[in-house]
């Protein structure tokens, strides 16, 4: 998103005078798509207006005559801020049963790039917390928030978002975003043991598309429970590394997201950068916690217009490691590691894994950095596992293995379930692996899902 400085009618250029800094990678924007707003000459539906500041004047394109109008003009970021500090926190406050309404956009504030993750985002919303504690936000209606909804910055700790309604967020519904003096972060400056459940969140990315109605970075032991999501441009829930770990995602309904991209699925994650941390202990650790991702019912599929739906549902991206995957039910994506380890699904039921038909997508476990030098995983065993599944596929691949693992790192595959109705001819299909199978004799002769395995064949 880009401010106007001027336009050049002879050489047919715009001239911007500021922006491009809302996302952390950069990209051409050359052949992309625009939207432009305020051009008085564009006023040609109902609804749009055009705002004269220079001769502090507001053109409206409406139906009804002026005198049946009611214009609501938003002059704050932020309606309610609770700021305390580690040693003296906010404490004990419940916000119940408020209606928040019609806050600026702020794609034009400042952002910055969380370490370790693609996104970049605005700290800042219309409920912004710092130095807060048993916070409880509940029963409230946050309707178009210009940015962020509710916001938890750095000593957020012990506070609830439970039973209530997003609608149409300019940026995320709520993002819990600590801090870190470069790799050190046992200072106590992140979002911890926060709950955010029991919400009805459904419309994010009005203006920001690095958005989702839950999104964390530098946060730990957060658990997201039973909330109900859709209506995005990216993932539903996004995990930016792997701080601390601990976090749960569980029970939700999550669908009808990454409308406007193929990158990732309804739940992303990143993990590219190792933190030093305490442990639930309180013992100095490099090594991330277990998160979980279980019993969630998620839908890859976009209903109305969008961009066609990703190959992923779970996806484990650039590093991401010690996550427990158990007791989803997953349509129409499948599960991705990259890098990282400590993976493990189980459990789940994995339905038409389309268009790209791939169950389980692994991806290399090393990858060129700076330079063209491999930055590999910390675990050269075996610390993956793809097991208990339940895999239904109208045809293609079962599994998809890209190029650079070894029998020594490559994920433990047993006891699975692989159903393929209709398709007699390529009942089983594995691509990678130096080599294409094609029958579940290769596949169990390569030593994989030996035990206890059922297959079957059904129209």
């Amino acid at each position: 998103m880009f401010q106007v400085a001027s336009l050049d009618t002879t050489k047919h250029r715009v001239n911007f005078s500021r922006g491009g800094f809302q996302e952390a990678r950069g990209g051409t924007i050359g052949q992309n798509y625009y939207f432009v707003e305020n051009v008085k000459e564009e006023l040609d539906a109902p609804g749009e207006f055009y705002l004269d500041t220079d001769n502090h004047r507001l053109y409206v394109f409406s139906e009804t005559s002026p005198a049946g109008l009611t214009v609501q003009a938003p002059m704050l970021e932020s309606l309610i801020q609770f700021r305390g500090s580690m040693k003296d926190p906010v404490k004990h406050v419940v916000l119940f049963g408020v209606t928040f309404r019609h806050t600026i956009p702020t794609f034009l504030d400042s952002y910055e790039p969380p370490p370790s993750g693609d996104w970049a985002i605005h700290r800042g919303g219309m409920i912004f917390m710092d130095g807060a504690e048993h916070v409880t936000i509940e029963g409230c209606s946050f309707d178009q928030p210009g940015g962020n909804a509710v916001f938890l910055s750095n000593h957020a700790k012990y506070c609830n978002v439970i039973h209530n309604d997003f609608a149409d967020c300019g940026d995320n519904s709520v993002a819990a975003v600590g801090s870190t003096m470069y790799m050190d972060g046992t200072e106590d400056t992140q979002p911890s043991y926060n709950l955010i459940a029991n919400n009805h969140m459904h419309g994010v990315g009005i203006y920001g598309k690095q958005t989702s109605m839950y999104f964390q970075a530098i946060a730990h032991h957060n658990t997201i429970r039973d909330n109900v999501m859709y209506r995005g441009p990216r993932a539903g829930v996004n995990f930016n590394d792997g701080f601390g770990g601990g976090s749960v995602m569980a029970g939700n309904l999550v669908f009808n997201v990454v409308r406007e991209t193929r990158d990732h699925g309804p739940f992303n994650s990143w993990d590219r950068q190792i933190f030093y941390t305490k442990d639930s202990s309180g013992e100095y650790t490099a090594e991330p916690e277990i998160n979980h991702i279980a019993n969630n019912f998620m839908i890859n599929h976009n209903y109305g217009p969008g961009h066609p739906n990703s190959d992923k549902l779970v996806d484990h991206d650039d590093g991401s490691s010690a996550y427990i995957d158990t007791d989803n039910v997953l349509i129409y994506g499948g599960i991705k590691i990259r890098d990282g380890n400590r993976r493990h699904s189980s459990g789940n039921l994995i339905m038409f894994a389309e268009p790209h038909n791939k169950s389980f997508d692994i991806l290399p476990p090393c990858f060129l950095g700076p330079m063209g030098a491999k930055v590999h995983a910390l675990y050269t065993e075996k610390s993956d596992s793809f097991s208990n599944n339940t895999v239904i596929l109208q045809g293609g691949l079962f599994i998809t293995i890209r190029d650079g693992w070894t029998a020594m790192n490559f994920p433990n595959l047993e006891s699975n379930h692989y159903y393929t109705p209709g398709n007699d001819t390529t009942p089983f299909h594995v691509m990678g692996y130096n080599k294409t199978i094609t029958k579940l004799e290769e596949w169990q002769n390569e030593g994989f899902d030996k035990v206890h395995f059922h297959y079957c064949n059904y129209r």
